[in-house]
């Protein structure tokens, strides 16, 4: 029964344990300094930067939950979370009352750009600084790949696959 199944061999099941045990570990990292520094969740803290990077900083919430890969559950909690705080206000669009609107506030900005260097610094820190630019290159081309693929595409189709929040153009 289990002679179709197309086992991983040797190599690539060392470079799919390497990838698990660095996808999980990766956020924890990046949470840990974010809410240590400022008392941002890493989610919240990408839900902020990629509003930040839209036109008027606002985006359609369908348009966020693709941008970010989350179901639209999950976008709901931490938007209203965000909202509650006075991070970011939901609203209807004005072209077309079915579309609900996220926007990120002047103060939801304002922390996204003090929270913006040290989370950059972290990044640097568990990623970058253990690569050379081949590496970054190949790094980029793999997860592109990777997230290019059809299985991919069926969770989260239309979901942006270059954000910019942690480059000096990226809208903070």
């Amino acid at each position: 029964m289990t002679d179709d199944v197309p086992w991983l061999d040797a190599e690539e099941f060392a470079a799919w344990h390497a990838m698990v045990r660095a996808v999980n570990a990766l956020p924890e990292a990046l949470d840990r300094q974010l809410k240590h520094d400022s008392g941002l969740p890493h989610t919240e803290y990408l839900l902020m930067a990629v509003l930040s990077e839209a036109e008027g900083r606002t985006l359609s919430m369908t348009r966020l939950a693709q941008r970010l890969r989350f179901s639209a559950s999950r976008l709901s909690r931490i938007v209203s979370k965000l909202e509650d705080l006075g991070r970011v206000v939901r609203h209807r669009d004005p072209a077309n009352g079915r579309v609900t609107l996220a926007t990120l506030t002047d103060e939801g900005y304002a922390l996204l750009k003090d929270a913006a260097p040290g989370h950059v610094r972290q990044v640097r820190a568990v990623v970058f600084d253990q690569l050379d630019r081949e590496q970054v290159g190949q790094l980029r081309a793999i997860f592109e790949a990777v997230l290019a693929g059809p299985q991919m595409s069926l969770c989260c189709p239309g979901a942006d696959p270059r954000p910019r929040a942690l480059t000096r153009t990226g809208g903070h």
